[in-house]
């Protein structure tokens, strides 16, 4: 099957792009999108100087959808060519795409995908961005099956100096690696100064996926004994994951409500009703960690002092005089830290407005997409793709 034919099988309009005066910029992912990967969607779907296409192997049921953005769901397609190896039929679709299109730069969001990538963008001549976001890094060492290929990126986007120091120690050239953390539409957090109710209840969450690397089981942990030493806290766990099991047992009859946080609009309903944040995140077994923190900037958003580690990339996500860092993995501490804020909740609402004020100076979407965009219309702008994926040689070179 031919690249040409391999697009109309996809279903790619190419007199769509080829109306536009924009750049055409193709989004491609292994899964379009995870409920913890709205951050992407959000980025795409406010692009305004680049026309945005999406090729996925997997479109995840409940994906949004983008007014103006055609999604390419590859690996249905190629699941029903069974005479060549998945993998090649795969590129070749994203190739047809890619063509069909007139997609001028590549965007691999994780490095998931982004193998298939590099070979695509290496053998239509394009040049090719990778977004890498923490565990495709830290556990995957860029990509599932070879970092080598992912390496060779014209541009590699990081949310924190904390990702782009160890991308450096993966090996990625440092002048090709750029920090821009994920932005927030700062109209979805409503800002509400802090206080405790009228009658002394202080509502104290967790929020975040019930794994490792989120420090789950130490805010279970520490939420137990603030409750038992502080009865007008009521405490909440919201999310969703594969420790729920563990946490549940770590709570032993304590009054700490489990809230389900995987339905749309859930974690956004926490942080409206929300006092106070705790997300005592930690290095996981594997090495995965914490490369920002996207709560803790949507808790600032909304006015809420937070409680969180010195750990990953948290502490540039944090904001001076917005909450409270203590050491990763430290319960005690982390009881600790929430008592000296329930003693003096007149500090709240300075801290929430400098949360605030930091979110909109570091954070706010449309200044960070427009910074992705400004690197996708320079690579647009600049020379074809001619390093070999698995070396960097040119083509000249091989």
């Amino acid at each position: 099957m031919g690249a040409a034919e391999a697009a109309r099988t996809t279903g790619t309009d190419a007199a769509g792009a080829a109306l536009s005066d924009r750049p055409t910029v193709l989004h491609c992912a292994r899964d379009w999108v995870r409920p913890s990967e709205r951050f992407v969607t959000d980025l795409v779907g406010n692009l305004s100087r680049t026309h945005a296409v999406v090729a996925c192997e997997l479109r995840q049921p409940g994906a949004p959808e983008l007014r103006g953005v055609r999604v390419h769901e590859l690996g249905r397609v190629a699941q029903q060519i069974p005479v060549l190896p998945y993998p090649r039929v795969l590129r070749t679709l994203l190739a047809g795409v890619t063509v069909a299109t007139r997609a001028q730069v590549l965007h691999a969001h994780f490095g998931y995908f982004a193998p298939h990538v590099a070979r695509v963008a290496y053998h239509v001549r394009r040049p090719w961005v990778v977004s890498l976001h923490g565990h495709d890094l830290l556990v995957e060492g860029g990509s599932a099956t070879d970092p080598d290929l992912v390496r060779a990126a014209d541009l590699v986007i990081v949310p924190s100096r904390f990702l782009a120091d160890a991308a450096r120690r993966a090996g990625f050239p440092a002048e090709r690696i750029t920090v821009i953390p994920s932005g927030i539409d700062l109209k979805r957090y409503p800002f509400r100064p802090r206080r405790p109710a009228a009658d002394g209840r202080v509502i104290v969450s967790f929020v975040g996926r019930f794994v490792a690397k989120k420090g789950v089981l130490d805010a279970a942990e520490a939420l137990v004994e603030t409750v038992r030493r502080h009865p007008q806290v009521e405490a909440r766990l919201v999310g969703f994951g594969p420790l729920e099991a563990e946490v549940r047992n770590r709570l032993d009859g304590c009054p700490v409500r489990l809230v389900d946080g995987s339905p749309d609009g859930a974690v956004a309903r926490a942080l409206q009703e929300t006092d106070l944040l705790v997300t005592p995140s930690r290095t996981a077994p594997d090495g995965d960690a914490e490369s920002l923190g996207l709560v803790n900037v949507e808790a600032q958003a909304s006015g809420i002092p937070v409680l969180s580690t010195r750990h990953g990339g948290i502490p540039e996500a944090v904001g001076p005089g917005a909450g409270i860092l203590v050491p990763e993995g430290e319960v005690l501490r982390i009881v600790q830290g929430l008592e000296s804020l329930l003693a003096d909740p007149g500090r709240w609402p300075a801290m929430g407005e400098a949360g605030r004020r930091h979110v909109y100076e570091h954070f706010e979407l449309h200044a960070q997409v427009a910074k992705v965009e400004e690197r996708h219309l320079h690579l647009a702008r600049g020379r074809r793709n001619d390093r070999h994926p698995a070396t960097g040689l040119r083509r000249s070179d091989c």
